[in-house]
């Protein structure tokens, strides 16, 4: 079912949840830059036949959800929190891919106590590189042109219909910005380039690093060092996956399945 939130800034933050009947708890995935929660679309089934509840939301300016003037990670917080409170969700495991591994770890230090795991999927944040990788593959995709992206229309892409898995596939990413835009994109790029990690941090809840071992969008060093710093804390390197594979093309990653087993150690 798709509902939609207002935020106390006049945001319109839309969502897709789907609950079970012998609810283990709820997995909330969040995801990356530009995208939208139809990235998780063809594997919310394995993970409602096992008895959770799934939420999964469209970032502000992203995807079903509305235009907003402002980002930060307090922003992307609340409007979490908004929709918890809305749903009255308890029991929460979650995962981000890409820029949503940011805004889920910047959730978890923040509201520990509802967090029961916490599972990062190739994590940009950590690397100095990441902004100016990021701009000089967008000037070159977009031909210079960034202009005609200035606005946006709401709306998902199909990526299993659009079929383009691959890092820096132009298609693919021409169809995200329509749904974006590109003033969106450079503040989440700076929310990422300007996000400081603490050397250490101590969680009362597990968690789980996937990255793949080829990904050319965010290194997987980001996940090696993540890995030392976060306890306590276990680290999958997927050989062959790259960054966007590793969500859209579910078949070859079996990420699903990575964070089924992952979830039913920490029940047994």
């Amino acid at each position: 079912m798709i509902k939609s939130i207002f935020t106390s800034d006049g945001v319109k933050i839309s969502y897709q949840i789907l609950r079970s009947t012998k609810e283990k708890g709820t997995i909330v995935f969040l995801h990356g830059l530009t995208g939208s929660g139809s990235a998780f679309q063809p594997i919310l089934n394995n993970f409602l036949s096992d008895e959770y509840s799934l939420l999964i939301p469209d970032f502000r300016s992203h995807g079903l959800s509305g235009n907003s003037s402002k980002f930060s990670l307090d922003l992307f917080e609340n409007d979490l929190k908004s929709i918890l409170k809305n749903e009255k969700l308890k029991n929460i495991y979650l995962v981000g891919h890409c820029f949503g591994t940011l805004v889920a770890f910047d959730f978890a230090q923040k509201n520990p106590q509802v967090i029961n795991d916490l599972i990062l999927i190739s994590p940009p944040f950590g690397n100095k590189n990441f902004r100016s990788n990021f701009i000089k593959h967008m000037a070159k995709i977009s031909n210079l042109n960034i202009k005609k992206f200035e606005n946006r229309s709401q709306g998902q892409v199909d990526y299993q219909e659009l079929k383009r898995f691959k890092d820096w596939d132009k298609t693919r990413m021409l169809s995200d910005w329509k749904n974006t835009s590109i003033k969106t994109l450079l503040e989440l790029l700076r929310l990422i380039g300007d996000y400081k990690t603490q050397e250490k941090i101590k969680f009362p809840f597990k968690t789980l690093l996937i990255h793949g071992q080829k990904d050319t969008v965010a290194p997987v060093e980001n996940s090696i060092k993540l890995a030392e710093i976060i306890n306590p804390s276990e680290l999958i390197i997927l050989p062959g996956l790259h960054h966007v594979d590793i969500v859209l093309d579910p078949k070859s990653s079996k990420f699903d399945k990575i964070i089924l087993d992952f979830l039913k150690k920490g029940s047994s």
